[in-house]
């Protein structure tokens, strides 16, 4: 029970508080996108055994509020002339500006990977940019000169695992 009274009127109000629930209000789910950043290279030229050589640059934005990006799937964009084979490890890296945020394999001959970020996810603060850099190094094997091909890998549209902060969602 709450009493409260008024401080010009001197009337005293008496209310009982239940302890059922009220209703719930959902102001808006979150969600994010995903663009091309302008810093991702088209083309270059490289040659087996480089390292930390940059494939491609996204940029993520969320809306409505933080999420964390827990999972992202890539694929390889020129499966004529790359394969995972091409990078030590069958892996790329994934970078948030110099922190190693997670790794992609591509097993056997897939051109498929799906990358689980470390600790919760990698952290896309409410109408803020966050740059997502794919890096990888090549293996320096018969034929693998880089010069004639592009090997690369790319964001797959639709299969990627957010979560809001506020929602759960």
């Amino acid at each position: 029970t709450i009493v409260v009274t008024g401080v010009t009127s001197s009337v005293g109000i008496t209310d009982t508080v239940n302890g059922s629930a009220g209703q719930t209000m959902t102001i808006g789910s979150g969600s994010f996108t995903v663009q091309k950043d302008a810093s991702s290279p088209s083309y270059a030229v490289v040659s087996g055994a480089s390292t930390g050589v940059t494939l491609g640059v996204l940029k993520l934005r969320a809306t409505n509020e933080d999420q964390y990006l827990r999972q992202i799937r890539l694929q390889l964009t020129n499966t004529a002339s790359s394969s995972g084979s091409n990078f030590v490890g069958n892996a790329v890296n994934l970078y948030d500006g110099t922190t190693l945020v997670g790794t992609a394999t591509f097993n056997g001959s897939a051109t498929f990977a799906t990358s689980t970020l470390m600790g919760n996810g990698l952290l896309l603060p409410k109408d803020t940019d966050k740059i997502l850099t794919i890096k990888a190094d090549l293996i320096n094997g018969a034929g693998q000169a880089y010069t004639a091909g592009t090997v690369g890998a790319n964001l797959v549209a639709g299969s990627n695992n957010a979560q809001g902060m506020s929602s759960s969602q």
